[in-house]
């Protein structure tokens, strides 16, 4: 499939890094790929001004979990600059910040825990050793002050903004995603008038449990685009 090039800044979720884009880059490997990092901003607004300054003149914008919650946060900011706006495995609802987070102590962090790894799975690899340890390292490298930072930050909802968005949008969602449930991608989709696609096989991490499927899928709706 030949479409035109195009810059892609690539937003990460939770405790996640590059490593989550792995298997989805080769398949955009005649775009121009920025992979983004929840490095730095204690609230989603700060988030995504500090990815805005690293960021293209103009660009497609996908954003995974928490980062479809930042990624809507730069389109607020910037619509000017977003082309096109993918939203995979993530929600306009409102999400609270951990309270346990405020009493963790950031050095005995040792990444992610099996248990939430897990969940984040499709129930048929909740017991994948290679992609637990993938997860976990992901996690383990992004570290404790991170996790405390992210887990503290308030995700209210926009579903009252979502309708302010103009660009084309795609939404993402995954049929055995046990974090986010594929009506919340309806009530996203709906109000934003996107079209939206519904991976089947693949929990939370679509971008690592359906790399290949993921990508096409983005590929062939940015091939329609004008």
């Amino acid at each position: 499939m030949t479409i035109a090039t195009r810059s892609i800044v690539l937003v990460p979720g939770f405790m996640t890094d590059d490593e989550l884009w792995r298997d989805v880059a080769p398949i955009f490997e005649d775009h121009e790929l920025m992979f983004a990092a929840l490095d730095k901003g204690a609230t989603l607004e700060e988030l995504a001004k500090n990815i805005l300054l690293a960021s293209p003149p103009a660009f497609v914008l996908i954003g995974f979990s928490m980062g479809g919650y930042v990624a809507r946060q730069m389109a607020y900011l910037a619509p000017e600059r977003v082309q096109a706006l993918v939203l995979a495995g993530t929600s306009a609802v409102a999400g609270s910040p951990s309270a346990s987070s405020e009493r963790f102590d950031p050095a005995s962090f040792q990444g992610l825990s099996h248990s939430a790894l897990a969940r984040a799975l499709h129930p048929s690899r909740a017991g994948d050793v290679d992609l637990l340890s993938r997860l976990r390292a992901m996690s383990n490298r992004v570290g404790g002050e991170t996790f405390v930072r992210l887990s503290a930050i308030d995700r209210p909802s926009d579903v009252d903004r979502l309708a302010t968005l103009k660009c084309p949008t795609l939404v993402i969602a995954a049929a055995q995603d046990r974090l986010r449930s594929v009506e919340e991608s309806k009530q996203m989709a709906e109000i934003l008038h996107a079209e939206m696609v519904v991976v089947d096989d693949c929990g939370h991490m679509i971008p690592i449990e359906q790399p290949a499927q993921f990508a096409h899928i983005v590929r062939d709706w940015l091939s329609r685009l004008p």
